[in-house]
């Protein structure tokens, strides 16, 4: 993949005019539980053992689902799987100290902003550590699913829901930020900052150029159709519903993801958190679509996981248009 220097912390696309047959690719969707971790041993297990069942599918690429990495930030606390709620996790912080948080919170950063900034080396370097070298093990492609960070060496205190690419000798190929954020990420709660729209690009790699959107964001007809029309080949979704997975909650997922794939003419893949972060349970079918213009809805369902609580992984084999 040929790449511009690094816009705010991110890697950014240079999409090239040579043109893309059309090919077959077979990706794996990860529906892992979010938690919160107390050390990288706990991290590291979860995220091998998923990626092994995913390779049984012999995938392309892997995709995990959103905020798999924000269980990092209690990196370090003792029995952190006993904080059930936002503010036992932030209270938890901020007894166990860090230099830099009171400094902060008194120049008047909220105490998630706060705490994300001054843990965010630890939680980079976990996160980008065990996925890189899953990529690089396994020879395989990853959508790390998201994580909590401020852009690297950034310096405007801003901390984005963002999505990493691994290429399988296990760099870092790709990067996007959550543009559309949900009520818990914004200013009164986690206090995350939304990306910026035209910093959102198709990424191009040696299996297709992959459209990323990150949850909410596949409810943006705009910014979903400018991948598409930029080259995007295959919509790439790491989502986390944090509402029962009822029919009226399925009936509003099919007007995110699904309905791209309809309006777009292209296949895509979600991939739904599932467990509890923070006393906030998750839950989701991950599905892999293509459209079909016979199909009822005109989009078929080529695999979808079982139940929208329980672990699993599925995978299918989607066909890529050429552009």
């Amino acid at each position: 993949m040929h790449t511009l220097p690094a816009v705010g912390g991110l890697v950014a696309p240079l999409l090239l005019a040579a043109p893309v047959a059309a090919h077959s690719l077979t990706v794996a969707a990860v529906q892992t539980p979010l938690r919160l971790y107390s050390d990288e041993a706990q991290f590291r297990a979860q995220m091998t053992e998923a990626v092994a069942r995913a390779m049984q599918h012999s995938p392309d690429l892997i995709v995990f689902p959103e905020h798999v990495g924000t269980g990092l930030v209690t990196l370090g606390v003792g029995d952190a799987d006993r904080l059930d709620s936002l503010p036992a996790v932030v209270g938890a912080l901020l007894e166990d100290g860090g230099e830099g948080v009171q400094e902060m919170i008194a120049a008047g950063a909220s105490a998630p902003r706060a705490i994300l900034l001054v843990r965010s080396e630890r939680m980079r370097s976990v996160y980008v550590g065990v996925f890189s070298e899953l990529a690089q093990m396994n020879d395989v492609h990853i959508v790390a699913g998201s994580i909590l960070l401020p852009h690297e060496d950034a310096r405007d205190g801003a901390v984005h829901n963002t999505s990493l690419l691994f290429a399988p000798d296990g760099a870092v190929d790709g990067g996007v930020d959550k543009v559309n954020l949900i009520p818990v990420e914004a200013a009164d709660g986690l206090d995350i900052v939304p990306g910026d729209p035209g910093q959102v690009g198709p990424w191009e790699t040696a299996i297709g150029t992959l459209a990323p959107l990150i949850c909410l964001d596949a409810w943006d007809t705009r910014l979903a159709a400018s991948l598409v029309e930029r080259g995007g080949q295959m919509l790439v979704v790491p989502s986390a519903n944090p509402e029962p997975w009822t029919a009226e909650e399925l009936a509003e997922r099919k007007q995110g993801m699904f309905a791209r794939v309809r309006e777009l003419g292209v296949p895509g893949v979600e991939a739904f958190a599932v467990g509890s972060l923070a006393g906030v349970p998750f839950e989701g079918r991950s599905w892999i679509l293509a459209p079909d213009a016979e199909a009822p809805e005109g989009v078929r369902t080529l695999a979808q996981a079982d139940s929208p609580t329980e672990p699993q992984v599925i995978a299918a084999t989607v066909e890529l248009l050429a552009r």
